[in-house]
């Protein structure tokens, strides 16, 4: 881990270059957690942020669904080797070659064959507001759907909602409320929840840096990317993964972050968690999100038991500044971009402005 001085270095350098409206980062190492911010949560009335500000956090929200499998798991409740059709068989027309061969495995390892979107939501603009999706429309596209006849990692944020209403169905609880209960309120994330809160907000920007409307997902797919939380319930969700508590919860955690499947790159794939082996001999288990107008990343290091989550209220680029803040190892670029992160000596700054690589 970097000393909180370069991360915050880093941070006034992202904004200097207008990179990222606001960014906030929380940072988990020996056993201490510490929140850096920068910028601000709405670039037309200049609100603060905070640890307590409310991002959208997208696909994050994956890795919390799988922790939840998990825990269902270790109950007792059902296994992740039972088929679709054992849970929702009563509830969706589904072709039932693929009530009976697709598992809830492949459903959380994205190897289910099933499209990112359903048909409906595909050509929607990032920065439109998703329309209302009712079960009977799922149902008439998955009645005709036959499940992969080889099977790959293919990333599915409608596989992860069919998920999610599995877990509720046998649960017989609202996933919503499911999650809240079993998962966010043990962990401590008692800021972190579905639908717009009543204050907290922070306002999504496009990559232009104009104010976006909050982003909505259609109710059914909530497991697959509908929360929003602030930097210090994420970091709760960092100790309890690099340090799990006792009893169901620690072995559910330990769980959902084991690899099960490959997922290329140099990735393997858990229940939501991804693991990437690509800069040995570290080993990162991370989890991203992406809406219209935010970029969060949360990121483990479980051989040093460090951690950190970035959250910025931009959609722009995050992995090469997490990486940065977790391994000296790692150089940033010199401006926020999607190429992947590099190995390279570290920065060091005579201005903000200019970043220039150290020779030492």
């Amino acid at each position: 881990m970097r000393p909180l001085e370069e991360i915050a270095a880093a941070l006034d350098l992202r904004i200097a270059q207008g990179a990222y409206v606001g960014v906030i980062t929380g940072v988990y190492s020996e056993g201490r957690c510490d929140i850096l911010g920068r910028g601000v949560a709405d670039r037309g009335t200049g609100a603060p942020l905070d640890g307590t500000s409310l991002f959208e956090i997208g696909s994050i929200c994956k890795a919390l669904t799988g922790v939840l499998l998990a825990l269902m798991e270790e109950a007792g409740e059902l296994s992740v080797d039972e088929p679709v059709g054992m849970f929702l068989r009563d509830q969706i027309e589904i072709s039932s070659a693929f009530f009976d061969e697709v598992t809830l495995l492949d459903l959380a390892t994205h190897h289910s064959g099933l499209p990112m979107m359903p048909p409906e939501l595909e050509g929607i603009d990032l920065e439109a507001q998703h329309p209302d999706y009712p079960l009977a429309t799922l149902s008439g596209f998955m009645s005709s759907i036959a499940p992969p006849d080889v099977r790959r990692y293919q990333y599915s944020n409608l596989g992860y909602g069919l998920l999610g209403l599995c877990l509720s169905a046998r649960a017989k609880r609202p996933f919503d409320a499911l999650l809240n209960e079993r998962v966010l309120l043990p962990l401590g994330m008692t800021r972190t929840g579905f639908g717009m809160p009543e204050s907290g907000a922070v306002t999504g920007h496009s990559p232009e840096g104009h104010g976006l409307p909050a982003w909505q997902i259609p109710e059914l797919l909530h497991a697959a990317g509908g929360l929003r939380a602030p930097a210090c319930d994420l970091l709760n969700l960092v100790a309890a993964c690099l340090k799990p508590p006792g009893g169901p919860l620690g072995r559910a955690i330990t769980s959902a972050l084991r690899p099960r499947r490959y997922g290329g790159f140099s990735m393997d794939i858990g229940l939501g968690w991804e693991t990437s082996y690509r800069f040995s001999p570290d080993i990162f288990v991370l989890k991203g999100g992406l809406t219209a107008g935010f970029s969060t990343n949360c990121i483990l290091v479980p051989s040093r038991r460090e951690g950190a989550v970035v959250l910025a209220n931009s959609r722009q680029c995050l992995s090469d500044l997490s990486y940065y803040i977790l391994n000296h190892r790692f150089g940033m670029h010199w401006e926020a971009c999607w190429e992947p992160p590099f190995l390279a000596p570290p920065f060091w700054y005579d201005t903000l402005a200019n970043p220039v690589h150290s020779t030492g």
